[in-house]
């Protein structure tokens, strides 16, 4: 997974302009690549950078659903396997990756980061100051993901999706690990600023 996260975030730098062929990570991502090899286990293949030269990267096709070269039809790469952890069909694998790209690109947990940012700066009021107000990021945050995820309709791809138990079960998880890290990130700034008036007002 940090493999992937890895490839995802170098990718963002570049061009796609000489780009001809797209992967379909398994969390639903897609990549718009030239590929020059994937006769092995693993696919290797070139990103073009804004100044026009190319950097290779690779990825092991356990990491991939499937591969669509330029004029060519989709290759299903990934095997409906239970041994391996790969329980989904690949009819419901589509709509599982589908749901982890909707929540990526279109949750947000603005009002609970906004809440937690508030909480955070009231705890360095309710402590006045020192180090116990640091901590409430580490309670705010979980807490905040007992309720559940409602999916926004204009994050939605397409509407059909919403019927398909496992389109909710990947939008699920992708927004709470998102809406994880927002609060967190929301409470710690409320701690951060909440400290440096508490500070300046002593």
């Amino acid at each position: 997974m940090l493999r992937i996260t890895l490839c995802i975030a170098i990718l963002t730098f570049f061009s796609d302009l000489q780009a001809q062929d797209t992967l379909l990570l398994l969390n639903g991502k897609s990549l718009i690549v030239n590929i020059t090899d994937d006769s092995g286990a693993n696919v290797f293949f070139d990103v073009t950078k804004k100044n026009g030269k190319s950097r290779s990267m690779d990825l092991h096709k356990t990491e991939l659903f499937s591969i669509t070269k330029e004029g060519e039809g989709e290759s299903i790469l990934y095997v409906q396997d239970p041994d391996f952890g790969y329980d989904l069909s690949v009819e419901d694998m589509r709509f599982y990756m589908a749901g982890q790209n909707d929540a990526r690109m279109g949750y947000s947990a603005l009002p609970s980061s906004a809440g937690g940012f508030v909480f955070g700066m009231a705890s360095v009021f309710y402590f006045e100051g020192g180090y116990v107000p640091f901590m409430t990021p580490f309670a705010y945050a979980p807490m905040m993901q007992i309720p559940y995820i409602k999916i926004r309709e204009r994050s939605v791809t397409d509407p059909a999706y919403e019927l398909s138990d496992y389109y909710i079960e990947g939008y699920n998880k992708t927004a709470r690990s998102k809406k994880l890290l927002q609060n967190f990130a929301g409470t710690i700034a409320g701690v951060i600023v909440g400290s440096v008036i508490w500070e300046a007002t002593q």
